[in-house]
């Protein structure tokens, strides 16, 4: 006997891994975000660390050199800064791409339930009764 295959497998299966895709996708925007946020926190303990170090010096070099690691700093945050909101913008995109394909997907797609139901009473009447459970009951002989 031959297996059972629902007709539109392909396409729920293509859909699937549509999906997965965009969630690696999604994944790999997020892991970007996240790595620009560990060095945003690694600027900022650097900058503590520098301004505890230079704290009650009265050595001129040391005072000169943490207010130019400073700049150096302060430049390198407004340069992460920007990347993070570039990073948002993509992640966001790709948020709402994944969105639109779980939408597709299971907006198109009929439940297996109901693709019983239809068959089973498709059968039983010996017609091409269709009963649409979400649009009513519609039949046509």
């Amino acid at each position: 006997m031959k297996k059972f295959k629902f007709e539109l497998e392909d396409i729920l299966k293509f859909r699937k891994f549509e999906q997965h895709q965009a969630e690696v996708e999604l994944g790999k925007a997020l892991a970007v975000e996240q790595e620009i946020q560990s060095n945003l926190d690694n600027l900022a303990q650097q900058k503590y660390a520098a301004s505890e170090y230079v704290r009650g010096s009265k050595d001129f070099t040391d005072i000169t050199a943490v207010l130019r690691f400073n700049e150096f700093i302060r430049t390198q945050t407004e340069f992460l800064m920007n990347k993070m909101a570039e990073a948002k913008l993509i992640t966001e995109q790709k948020r709402n791409i994944l969105k639109e394909i779980i939408k597709k997907r299971k907006w198109h797609l009929p439940s297996f339930s109901s693709f019983l139901f239809l068959f089973f009473v498709g059968r039983r009447l010996r017609s091409f009764c269709v009963f649409v459970i979400s649009h009513g009951n519609q039949c046509s002989q």
